[in-house]
């Protein structure tokens, strides 16, 4: 018999957008420091749209990463679940999302799609904008950024065996 799914961390934007790619940026920051459980994928899902939603079907957990107008600082880190966030997208320019993130999280609701524990990391960006790398000050977030994805995986691995200390 096999076992759970994977906790899925994904990271979503696109990294030739500036902040946009702070998603992709966090996971792969995450990535090289992490040397937990087996039970955690991470995958840059770039701009990825309906394939994310195939990347999640039938896990138990999903974190997704992704750069959020939250009105806060740039750089900072805020946690929601679905249920919790509200889309206040006001990219400037063209944002190369295939959609909005919580339209497809809505979709991925009626279809049956989604893991029963899904959560967003959204991160405040400073700048978007085409042919740019992160901001300094959303760089220097990651650190913290990638604090918060690690408490979050730790919180999703022992609500998949709660008897774990």
């Amino acid at each position: 018999m096999q076992g759970p799914a994977p906790i899925l961390v994904a990271g979503i934007g696109n990294p030739f957008m500036g902040d946009e790619g702070v998603g992709p940026a966090v996971v792969e920051t995450f990535r090289g420091s992490w040397e937990g459980s087996p039970l955690v994928e991470t995958v840059e899902a770039g701009t990825g749209g309906m394939a994310l939603l195939y990347i999640m079907e039938g896990r138990q957990a999903a974190i997704l990463v992704d750069c959020a107008r939250m009105g806060e600082a740039p750089g900072t880190v805020r946690r929601f679940t679905p249920e919790e966030a509200r889309s206040s997208k006001d990219l400037p320019g063209i944002s190369l999302h295939e959609g909005d993130l919580l339209d497809l999280v809505e979709l991925g609701r009626e279809l049956g799609m989604l893991p029963p524990r899904l959560v967003i990391l959204g991160i405040e960006p400073s700048w978007i904008g085409p042919g740019g790398s992160l901001s300094p000050v959303v760089r220097e977030a990651l650190p913290s950024c990638v604090g918060c994805l690690v408490e979050e995986v730790g919180a999703a691995l022992e609500a998949l065996d709660p008897a774990a200390d």
